[in-house]
């Protein structure tokens, strides 16, 4: 199918924006997004200052003429209406067509609300939701879970902490962040475990996200309030608790009960013995091993398909 309007295609992303926060697996959704684009017969560049050497056809999207650009796609992340380089972004090429893809929704009640896009493929927030495209091209690094070795006689259980911490977006009253933080942290040092933290954000002494992505593969298991650092752990087959630390649930819960995976709770639900009890789930290898094979296989299926639905989305963009 030819496209009537030839005019380019610029990828967007929060990593285009000061202060932007970016981070491992938003930075790998938007090479998704990218790969897939080169599929077809369409042309488009990538609005990042993030100097990733990975990303082709890079611009700033300050400097470059707007009128060249007839689709602005938006990868990964809420939309925050209260960004100024985010509104800045879309005033500016307001005359396109405009796609999110991979995004959350917040809620109305937020001072952050934005849902302003022409068509929206969204992760949350919305009836309709797509999944997270961040596993789009992440490399298979476990083809089988990998024994623990905390038992007698060999090395202690190593655990992984990666915090989202406060999401003003939501509001402070609706982030139970510190709750979260407070009760894992204490529960985990009752018990002498040894563990590190760990994030996804990028940074300059890590900037390709494939290393962070691999990390994930070196710990036994991972506690985590970010939605990236659940798929990481999916996409390693690596054991993992996630505390979706938003009252109500996000995006957290929406995509993690499309993949039917059991160790999620809601933070206000959150005390020691229901943290004992995932963790007892945990490291248990038969109950956990096929768990996360099959949440790896659902996950893959849902980023293919949401990946079709966005190509099916752009031509029709193109075209209308």
């Amino acid at each position: 199918m030819t496209p009537i309007n030839p005019k380019k295609i610029l990828i967007t992303w929060w990593g285009a924006l000061e202060r932007g926060g970016e981070t491992a697996g938003d930075l790998m959704a938007v090479i998704g997004v990218s790969k897939e684009i080169e599929k077809t017969d369409l042309s488009y560049e990538i609005a990042s200052i993030y100097p990733y050497e990975g990303l082709k056809a890079i611009v700033n999207w300050r400097e470059i003429n707007a009128l060249d650009y007839s689709v602005l796609v938006f990868v990964c992340g809420p939309l925050i209406a209260d960004s100024e380089p985010f509104q800045e972004l879309v005033k500016k090429f307001s005359h396109c067509k405009t796609i999110a893809v991979g995004v959350s929704i917040l809620p109305k009640t937020s001072l952050s609300y934005f849902n302003k896009f022409d068509y929206i493929l969204a992760r949350d927030g919305i009836e309709e939701t797509y999944f997270d495209v961040a596993l789009a091209q992440a490399p298979n690094t476990q083809n089988t879970i990998k024994q623990f070795r905390h038992r007698e006689g060999e090395r202690p259980l190593s655990i992984g902490l990666c915090f989202r911490g406060l999401q003003r977006e939501y509001m402070e009253e609706n982030c139970l962040s510190n709750k979260v933080e407070d009760i894992v942290l204490s529960y985990i040092k009752s018990r002498a475990y040894h563990f590190k933290f760990i994030d996804t954000k990028l940074n300059d002494s890590c900037r390709n996200p494939y290393e962070i992505y691999n990390y994930f593969s070196n710990i036994d298991i991972i506690v985590t309030t970010r939605l990236h650092g659940s798929l990481f752990c999916i996409g390693n087959r690596t054991p993992f608790i996630a505390i979706d630390q938003v009252k109500g649930g996000a995006k957290l819960s929406y995509q993690l009960n499309k993949l039917k995976y059991p160790l999620i709770i809601k933070a206000e639900e959150l005390d020691y013995e229901k943290i004992d009890n995932l963790f007892i789930v945990a490291i248990n290898d038969n109950i956990i091993a096929d768990t996360l094979s099959n949440a790896r296989k659902m996950a893959i299926f849902y980023v293919e398909n949401t990946l079709n639905i966005f190509i099916k989305t752009l031509y029709e963009a193109i075209n209308a």
